[in-house]
């Protein structure tokens, strides 16, 4: 197996994944597996109070959501993304927790006919997650010490074999050790699908993988890895090493094989081909629990209306990516795939992104080809801050403090050094996964934060716009302070910009390229600004910044009326810009993407964090700053002009 489809714009010019969501009401699934609920106990320590009996504070619980988990998650996202028949078939105890499992899969109208019940020496399968604000504390699990019974493991193969003929798919979850997983059973079942060849059997077992004849196989590299009896080699974990893997295990098993990489989606080996599948850009608040149940079910619901495993494993890979942006276990449903099938924000390169792959440049330079440009651009789009102005250098350490401080509100010294951190490194977090959106969207991630930790009450919340007055208060006295020096003289253009950017402008605008100014800034800011450092000239085609419209994002505005103009003359555009939403904004409508992995601080060199995120995006190009502008313009195509400089 030695082709290897690695274009993810495969994808983003073939979506006709979404037909399986058409066929899907007409699918059946059965679900075979271990059958868990989870139980999310939220805490709100205000109402706690010392036990009078053992003399220990309590654990106050606000609200407590039960919830189908496992097999049963995977039942329930199947069921949200259209299928209409979905057959769950397990275990549970003749408990509270049992019954409570079958009324949630009977709410789901998902038929629970295939449930058996086993009296004695079986408690219903449950994971008791306490959360502290959106931390989760030490998780309780009841049914470990399960011991599954030869006619209880039977009848549930009895009931699934019944309804064999009428399943389009069949998914075996098996997640726990003391579960329906037996030695037996497992044999009984590799028999059944061995059997039954023209009904598809998807596995995704967490400790016997190796043990289910041709069915198709889903698992993580960890997985993988002990399949094979390797230990993980983390300079290769999403490159080389990975590819191998999969290549060998499909030729192992003689079976489509999917590997699940995390947020860099998955590899699938199919028909001889290793084809990568990308993982999907989230912005803000991330919950990975419940992703794998999603993907799964995506996959699943694909492969039961007809389609290859490779288009299958990216339905289930948008599954994924969307659930990782609800909170808990969350069921992504039909709506919501075909909300985000026309433009998906992929994750491009890891390998290269993360440094796992060798970086190629341009003849002496620095400047780092990923893809070359093939065709003649006239017309540019440039980011602001970051790409240009380092005016606003030090955004990321104001808004951390100032989120921070907001979520915690008058709670101050009674938040706990181990929250706090908590609460910082989920602020860290944000923002380095927002960086490049507008900041009123921010300040509505901001807002999401105050509420699920809840330190702040209901009646003191702020709307997102107030949110955002406040931080930039906060961001402009730093900024007035630099303009205002630059006005005195203390400071000059160049001392305030990245290195040869100014330069760069006027020599594209000087070659006849009309420039667009496209930030997310408010565009008052970004106007006054550009005509503080003596560029807004250049800008022909207009300065466009951020008008408090979460729907109307400058950047994507800009590039949509550009191609609606010149889309006939090939390629459009040529965007620079220092963040991931210019870029990946650009590469969705085929444009030439060049990220500036600039440093604000120094304002010239490379900046490695930078230069991670923007190759993700899907840049063509990463310089550091615009130093080497003689090399970069031949590189476009476009002749220096003396003096320039």
């Amino acid at each position: 197996m030695r082709n290897r489809d690695t274009v993810p714009h495969r994808y983003l010019d073939r979506l006709d994944v979404a037909r399986a969501l058409d066929r899907a009401p007409d699918c059946t699934v059965g679900v075979l597996g271990d059958y868990v609920v989870d139980a999310y106990y939220y805490l709100d320590n205000s109402r706690s109070e010392i036990s009078i009996e053992t003399g220990v504070r309590t654990r106050a619980v606000r609200d407590v959501d039960i919830r189908l988990g496992a097999a049963g998650n995977v039942a329930r996202n199947a069921r949200a993304l259209g299928c209409r028949d979905v057959r769950a078939y397990g275990v549970v105890g003749d408990d509270l927790y049992g019954r409570e499992l079958v009324r949630l899969c009977e709410a789901a109208s998902i038929d629970a006919r295939g449930i058996v019940v086993q009296h004695g020496d079986w408690q219903t399968g449950v994971y008791t997650k306490p959360y502290d604000g959106d931390v989760e504390l030490e998780r309780t699990d009841i049914g470990n010490f399960n011991v599954a019974r030869a006619e209880t493991t039977a009848d549930v193969l009895r009931r699934l074999a019944a309804d064999l003929p009428e399943l389009d798919v069949v998914v075996v979850n098996q997640q726990l050790l003391a579960g329906v997983h037996t030695a037996e059973f497992r044999a009984a079942l590799a028999g059944v699908i061995a059997a039954q060849p023209e009904t598809p059997f998807i596995v995704d077992s967490r400790d016997y993988p190796d043990e289910y004849g041709s069915a198709i196989r889903k698992l993580n590299l960890d997985e993988a890895l002990a399949v094979l009896g390797r230990d993980r080699d983390p300079d290769a974990a999403d490159g080389a090493d990975a590819y191998a893997v999969v290549e060998e295990l499909a030729a192992r098993w003689n079976t489509d094989v999917v590997l699940t990489l995390g947020a860099d989606g998955c590899l699938v080996a199919h028909r001889g081909t290793v084809t990568v599948v990308p993982g999907l850009h989230v912005v803000g608040l991330v919950d990975t629990v419940g992703a794998g149940d999603a993907l799964l079910a995506g996959l699943a619901v694909a492969v039961a209306a007809r389609e290859n495993t490779p288009d299958a494993a990216f339905l289930g890979n948008l599954c994924a990516g969307l659930s990782v942006t609800m909170e808990a276990t969350g069921a992504v449903t039909a709506a919501d795939v075909r909300e985000t099938l026309p433009s998906p924000d992929v994750r491009h390169r890891p390998a290269l992104a993360y440094g796992r792959a060798e970086r190629e440049y341009h003849r002496e330079t620095e400047i780092e080809v990923i893809a070359p440009i093939d065709a003649e651009v006239r017309v540019a789009v440039f980011d602001f801050d970051g790409t240009i102005s380092t005016l606003r250098e030090g955004w990321e350490e104001v808004m951390r403090a100032f989120m921070i401080d907001e979520i915690i509100g008058d709670a101050g010294e009674h938040v706990s050094n181990q929250k706090r951190e908590a609460i910082d490194r989920r602020v860290r977090e944000y923002i380095d996964q927002s960086t490049g959106v507008q900041t009123i969207s921010q300040m509505e991630g901001l807002r999401d934060m105050i509420v699920r930790h809840g330190y702040v009450a209901p009646q003191d919340l702020r709307e997102p716009l107030r949110y955002k007055e406040l931080y930039l208060s906060a961001l402009g006295r730093s900024v007035t302070r630099r303009l205002q020096k630059l006005e005195a003289g203390e400071l000059t253009p160049d001392d305030v910009t990245v290195k040869g950017s100014l330069a760069f402008v006027r020599t594209l605008a000087d070659s006849g390229f009309t420039l667009y100014l496209a930030s997310g800034t408010d565009e008052p800011d970004v106007v006054r600004e550009a005509r503080a450092l003596g560029c807004e000239q250049y800008f022909t085609g207009g300065i466009h910044g951020s008008r408090n419209d979460v729907a109307g994002d400058p950047k994507k505005i800009v590039l949509d009326r550009l191609l609606s103009g010149v889309a006939s003359r090939g390629l459009p555009v040529i965007t620079f810009g220092d963040g991931p939403v210019e870029i990946r904004e650009t590469k969705k409508r085929r444009g030439y993407a060049v990220g500036v992995a600039s440093d604000e601080i120094r304002r010239w060199g490379l900046n490695e964090k930078k230069r991670t995120r923007l190759v993700l995006a899907g840049a063509d190009l990463i310089v550091a700053d615009f130093s080497e502008h003689d090399a970069l313009l031949r590189l476009l195509g476009v002749a220096p002009i003396a003096g320039a400089r």
